[in-house]
């Protein structure tokens, strides 16, 4: 879990800081997720697809500071934009299973790149066979988390 930090009188780790900004970034693709599922006017024999794409195949932002020193915290793309020309993946480091300057590391969705986009066809596919989709990055842990809170 690693330290926590505390202020006010409440502690939090790095990894509850982290899951709690992933969250807020997955609120919106569970909107639009939402809002493609009630627009498929299909309502038996219904598919859904949901694609984890992993930390090599999603779009990830490192907050701008240090964990202890938010939040809020502010982000810059280190993968996978033109920031890559000059060295933004270079800050993609760990200790264990914090960043190595303790900056919260979160996926924003797929890849998305210029020509290279990865799902295209597989969004596509999804959409021109009435399959429910969502293509959030990350992992899935806090999609999970996420997804219990829905009764």
């Amino acid at each position: 879990m690693g330290r926590a930090t505390c202020r006010e009188g409440r502690c939090i780790t790095y990894d509850q800081t982290r899951d709690s900004e992933q969250l807020s970034y997955l609120d919106d693709a569970i909107a639009e997720f939402i809002s493609r599922y009630n627009f498929n006017v299909q309502s038996t024999g219904r598919r859904t697809i949901i694609l984890f794409p992993g930390g090599m195949g999603s779009r990830l932002l490192r907050a701008t500071t240090p964990e202890p020193d938010g939040p809020p915290f502010f982000y810059d793309t280190v993968w996978l934009d033109g920031s890559i020309a000059f060295g933004a993946a270079s800050h993609l480091r760990m200790q264990n299973d914090i960043d190595y300057q303790q900056q919260v590391v979160v996926p924003d969705g797929p890849l998305d790149l210029f020509i290279l986009r990865p799902y295209e066809d597989f969004i596509e596919w999804c959409e021109d066979n009435n399959v429910d989709y969502s293509s959030s990055g990350g992992t899935g842990g806090a999609i999970r988390k996420r997804a219990s809170t829905f009764s």
